[in-house]
């Protein structure tokens, strides 16, 4: 059984940002998990997406971890700009909980941001669950876990990953 289980039980599935392929958290086996606390009213959320994208882009194949998004906006309409403006490297369009269209790029829209998300209407109890296990007071914020044993790696990733662009000091625990 998954570490992450946890922390996403009762999710049966993910969503990866630009392909909206189901991800089920069972399959994150061996990887560090960072959840990423944010939304899209948030000014200095925005600025923090600017390095925290680039660094996922660039390092998570190599260094084998995934960030999920948790986002703390009510409506799934103000996320999903969010998502388009400050985490996606493709400009999503329209969407539902249930189903967004991602423009295609260059390479048809399977650029590397893969971000993972919890849905936010889906899964808002798991949302406020986290929010309490982690006992996040305030945002950004970005919590790193071990996906196979649960245990906490992290609270500091959000500074490590800004002082160490290029992840020469990855992990940082």
């Amino acid at each position: 059984m998954s570490g992450l289980t946890k922390y996403l039980s009762g999710v049966k599935q993910l969503l990866r940002a630009n392909r909206m392929t189901p991800v089920a958290p069972a399959s994150l086996t061996g990887k560090t998990i960072f959840f990423y606390f944010t939304a899209s009213w948030c000014p200095h959320c925005s600025e923090t997406a600017q390095y925290v994208l680039p660094y996922y882009q660039r390092h998570h194949r190599e260094k084998d971890f995934e960030l999920i998004v948790v986002s703390w906006d009510d409506s799934v309409a103000d996320f999903y700009e969010y998502m388009h403006v400050d985490l996606l490297p493709r400009p999503v369009v329209g969407g539902t909980a249930d189903k967004v269209q991602v423009l295609p790029g260059a390479n048809g829209g399977q650029g590397e941001a893969g971000l993972l998300y919890v849905d936010i209407k889906a899964q808002s109890d798991t949302i406020a669950a986290l929010i309490k296990t982690f006992r996040i007071s305030g945002i950004p914020s970005m919590i790193g876990v071990d996906a196979d044993t649960g245990k906490r790696v992290t609270v500091n990733a959000l500074t490590m990953m800004k002082i160490d662009p290029e992840a020469e000091r990855y992990p940082w625990w």
